[in-house]
């Protein structure tokens, strides 16, 4: 009984590991801890996105000195699946097994083979036949039970071995594994020549130090704010060629009523461990606490603010579609192993079924993970894909091309053309045009052509004029023509 008693604990404290691993990959994946510190722009989006997500999850709550998961709708799943009996009933179940075992006259040292040749002759006698279906009912409980933490344990194990494998730094590389060598497969469409990337299908964002105020908070519940003084920030990017360093060097951390403001110099450089420190233990003493958890908090935060910063990211085109493809792969290569079961078959007779349990469970679970993964990617690549406002526009147009789509319009507007673009066409450097006559080149005919007279390609630029003036040019312009076809350029 020492030894049961023992046994259950170890058993639970391993389930505990398992969930609590599973669930903190999931909590850096949703952003779970950013998007509760952080109270800006996409993080206000993914915290009431992420709402649902820790619905699903549930928490990791810490228990003397332990960790383990409670609520959410991903532990209520894996008990539907894996129904625990109670201790009562399996000693009720190992009890009435051992007295019918004595009463089939099954013995201890018999082999599988003669166990079942005593079963199935007890089975056919009328008087034996009810205790026979008993016995291996109980039996199949007895085994399930015996089985049933292993396989918890392995539908996690085998969601976090999925889910990691496409999780690097931030981003969701799907590198389209099969089997357990690790070889990579691709998708041909059967041309000769293809190529093929690790990040095909996705989207590649230059990041760079955009951040000038990163609101966090701490767990005592301090506020702080990293911020970048704009003088330095812009002189050493300016200054700074594409192979070189940069690093956050401490200007000053002050308390301001209830929130720690720390300010950074942005120079040039590489970053020291020794100056992360000094900027840690300068916030600790602005009044953000004194503990060594604080300072790892700060520490984190800090890593997490100079890591968004200065870290270029990607945003997956069809991250759902991806994701399912590859865990359908996954299931059928790993998790449903054709070895393993073949190999097993004569020593486990529940293992197939067991192993089709478990992958059922980790696709039922995986396809829920991949819908709030895909929900919050798809968020990000519309905001991307996002046809930017555009606040003014302003058209150059030359005066050989008003000539030519709207003659008529330009011989009424030209003398105010002239007075308005005369200054600009001087500093351009293409000469000083004082009216409408000298915008014009002529040239000699002679007995064989005409005398002609053409308008000289000079620049029209709409921002010199009023609103008025440049609707009013873009409805003569377009008059017969469409706008896109006298366009031959975009200049933002």
């Amino acid at each position: 009984m020492a030894n049961a008693g023992s046994r259950i604990p170890t058993l639970r404290s391993q389930r505990q590991q398992v969930e609590t691993r599973f669930v903190e990959l999931m909590s850096e994946l949703f952003q779970l801890d950013e998007a509760e510190a952080l109270d800006f722009g996409l993080y206000r989006v993914i915290r009431r996105h992420n709402r649902e997500v820790r619905a699903f999850l549930g928490e990791i709550v810490v228990d003397h000195e332990s960790r383990e998961l409670r609520g959410g709708r991903l532990g209520e799943l894996l008990d539907a699946a894996f129904a625990a009996m109670g201790h009562e009933g399996l000693a009720e179940d190992r009890l009435r097994v051992r007295e019918i075992a004595e009463l089939l006259g099954l013995k201890p040292g018999m082999t599988q083979a003669q166990r079942a040749e005593v079963l199935d002759h007890a089975e056919r006698m009328p008087a034996t036949k009810d205790l026979v279906s008993e016995y291996r009912r109980r039996s199949e409980a007895l085994g399930q039970q015996q089985t049933v933490q292993q396989d918890r344990a392995e539908v996690l194990n085998r969601l976090y071995q999925f889910f990691s494998r496409h999780y690097q730094d931030g981003d969701f590389i799907v590198e389209r594994r099969y089997g357990r060598g690790g070889a990579r497969y691709v998708k041909s469409t059967g041309e000769d020549t293809e190529f093929h990337w690790a990040t095909e299908d996705m989207y590649y964002i230059k990041s760079g130090d955009i951040f000038t105020d990163f609101p966090v908070c701490l767990s005592n519940g301090q506020r702080v704010v990293f911020s970048v003084e704009p003088e330095s920030l812009q002189a050493t990017r300016s200054a700074l060629k594409p192979n070189d360093k940069a690093h956050y060097e401490l200007d000053a951390a002050t308390r301001i009523g209830e929130v720690v403001k720390v300010r950074f110099k942005y120079l040039k450089g590489a970053k020291s461990e020794k100056q992360k420190d000094e900027i840690v233990a300068a916030v600790q003493q602005a009044g953000a606490g004194g503990s060594v958890e604080i300072a790892t908090d700060i520490r984190r935060w800090l890593g997490r603010f100079i890591a968004r910063n200065q870290s270029d990211f990607f945003i997956h085109k069809r991250l759902q579609e991806a994701l399912s493809e590859d865990l359908d792969i996954f299931l059928k290569s790993e998790v449903l192993d054709v070895d393993q079961l073949l190999g097993g078959a004569g020593q486990e007779l529940d293992l197939p079924r067991r192993a089709l349990k478990v992958a059922r469970i980790v696709r039922e679970v995986g396809l829920q993970i991949i819908d709030f993964l895909a929900a919050l990617e798809d968020f990000q690549k519309a905001l991307w894909e996002k046809k930017k406002l555009v606040l003014e526009t302003r058209y150059v147009i030359t005066l050989d091309r008003l000539a030519r789509y709207c003659p008529a319009w330009l011989a009424q507007n030209i003398d105010r053309i002239v007075e308005q673009q005369r200054r600009e066409w001087k500093e351009l450097g293409l000469g000083d045009h004082a009216d409408a006559a000298a915008c014009i080149r002529r040239t000699e005919g002679d007995l064989a052509t005409p005398a002609t007279e053409q308008y000289l390609p000079l620049p029209l630029d709409t921002g010199n004029f009023d609103g008025e003036f440049k609707w009013s040019m873009l409805e003569a312009v377009t008059a017969a023509t469409p706008l896109d076809e006298v366009l031959d350029g975009v200049a933002i």
